[in-house]
Order: C-alpha cells, then sequence, then structure tokens
C-alpha cells in the first residue's frame, strides 16, 4: 500500500474519531433534544446517506452524477456527521437508563450499549453498499 493512500486512510480516520469527540464532549454540557424527541434529528442523520452518494465520491469509477462537486462540502458533511454520531449516541447511553424504572436502569445501560456497538457495525457494513450503488446504480 503506498503511503499516500495511507495517510488519507489515517487521516480520515483521525478526523472523524476527534469530530465524534467532540460531539460526546459536548453532550455533558448540552442534552437536547429532550429523549422522547431524540429519534427525530437520529432518523434525519439518515438523509447524510443519499447526500454522501451525490458527492465527489469515487469520481473516476461511478455511474451516479456528482451533485456537490467541492470537496469542502464533503468535508463538512463528514465533520456534521462525525459531530453528531458522537453527540446523539452520547446522549442515548446517558437517557437510556433514565427512562426506565429504577430496577431496569443496569439492563437498560447495557442494552443501549449492545445497540451502539450494533449500529457502528451495521454503518461500517454499509458502506460497502453505498459505494456498490454510487458505482454501479
Amino acid at each position: 500500500m503506498d503511503l499516500e493512500r495511507l495517510y488519507t486512510f489515517i487521516t480520515t480516520f483521525l478526523c472523524f474519531n476527534v469530530c465524534a469527540t467532540v460531539g460526546s464532549m459536548v453532550a455533558n454540557f448540552v442534552q437536547w433534544p429532550r429523549p422522547q424527541f431524540l429519534w427525530i434529528p437520529v432518523l434525519l442523520r439518515g438523509l447524510l446517506i443519499p447526500f454522501f452518494m451525490f458527492c465527489n465520491y469515487r469520481p473516476f469509477d461511478r455511474t451516479l452524477p456528482v451533485l456537490f462537486k467541492s470537496e469542502y462540502i464533503f468535508l463538512l458533511g463528514g465533520i456534521v456527521m462525525a459531530l453528531t454520531s458522537g453527540y446523539f449516541s452520547s446522549l442515548a447511553m446517558m437517557y437510556a437508563p433514565r427512562v426506565v424504572p429504577e430496577r431496569h436502569a443496569k439492563i437498560a445501560g447495557m442494552t443501549a450499549a449492545l445497540c451502539l456497538i450494533l449500529g457502528i457495525f451495521s454503518g461500517v457494513s454499509f458502506t460497502l453498499v453505498v459505494a456498490y450503488l454510487t458505482t454501479y446504480s
């Protein structure tokens, strides 16, 4: 693997995780929305998937048109995705034990952690589907 390609992977990984960490830290100071409305912005984050599909992603072997040509728009979308990922996942982890009866708080926290891990795994796996759809659809 050449160094330029390795640099891109490492930089992308570090930038996403730094922004996700910042989002997680912000959740310590700002808790919005309330637990019963947390699902709304989490579902709205799903709109970022088609946004990324129409960014300048895989420019040489794609069939979908590029609607957002600027790499800065792609970068801004990545920052928004990472910040909201850290923020909303931290809120969910904080809210889960609070919204159930006290005797179920422990299991609610563990279930929330399991769902977080499964969500991360499925999100990473889904990138292969997005790459396929961008290239062959």
